[in-house]
């Protein structure tokens, strides 16, 4: 699918979610969020307007986590939750259907992002991942987690060419 300016190339986006979306009642990572969970039910998250099918999500878990705990997919674009009374209630305008693709053994914590200089001006880090989703360039290799391979994930480093 070709973006506005002509691009098919797929995006790539920080989903930002609280305690009670990635946890369970028990404080354990809720099951649906396992990639190898056997709960399938027709799952949507909310998300940016622009997200595209195919577009890849990294998941961070604010409050008491604080950290990326997940690549997610989107498997649908987004669509309008205007008819969606949960949705209202939380003022989600956009949400897309997604599948988990990876739960990292070892996330990237909110203090390694603080460690690295080079995400300093990162809009979503001055903004102390307080909106719901952010877009990321390709040029943010330094979240890149656990076991992702380069080349499905995110390339560079800002400012190293």
């Amino acid at each position: 699918m070709k973006q506005k300016n002509g691009s098919d190339e797929r995006q790539y986006w920080v989903w930002v979610t609280r305690p009670e979306y990635y946890l369970d009642e028990l404080g354990n990572d809720r099951d649906d969020l396992d990639p190898e969970s056997d709960c399938y039910s027709p799952r949507w998250w909310t998300c940016h307007k622009d997200t595209r099918k195919g577009d890849l999500i990294l998941l961070y878990r604010s409050r008491i986590r604080k950290d990326f705990g997940y690549l997610m997919q989107a498997v649908s674009k987004a669509y309008s939750l205007a008819d969606n009374k949960y949705a209202a209630e939380n003022n989600w305008d956009y949400g897309c259907r997604y599948r988990v693709l990876r739960k990292f053994k070892n996330p990237v914590t909110l203090q390694e992002v603080r460690a690295n200089f080079h995400l300093h001006d990162w809009v979503a880090y001055t903004a102390n991942f307080r909106r719901r989703v952010y877009s990321i360039t390709p040029k943010l290799e330094a979240i890149k987690p656990d076991g992702v391979q380069q080349e499905s994930w995110i390339c560079k480093v800002p400012g190293s060419g």
